[in-house]
């Protein structure tokens, strides 16, 4: 059966096919995992179920963001979440 929907070998496709610069950027190793890429191609939405509770647990938030958002989405984030301007 030939891979189909969101498995990662039909992810790997349908980027090498229609996105190559981020498919070489998931060779170079530049995502945390094949769905971030997808993700940021706009092939995949991000997962809106997953919660995160924050409390003492920053670094297992840390680490959801980091798996789930590439660097260059991280970057933004930590823009906005730095703007002084509160925009």
């Amino acid at each position: 059966m030939a891979p189909r929907g969101t498995s990662s070998e039909y992810l790997l496709g349908v980027l090498q096919r229609d996105h190559p610069a981020i498919f070489e950027r998931v060779q170079a190793g530049d995502f945390p995992s094949v769905s971030a890429a997808a993700r940021e191609a706009g092939i995949k939405a991000a997962n809106r179920k997953t919660r995160m509770v924050l409390g003492d647990n920053l670094r297992q938030v840390a680490s959801t963001l980091k798996s789930t958002y590439s660097p260059e989405q991280l970057q933004g984030l930590v823009e906005l979440l730095t703007d002084e301007e509160g925009e």
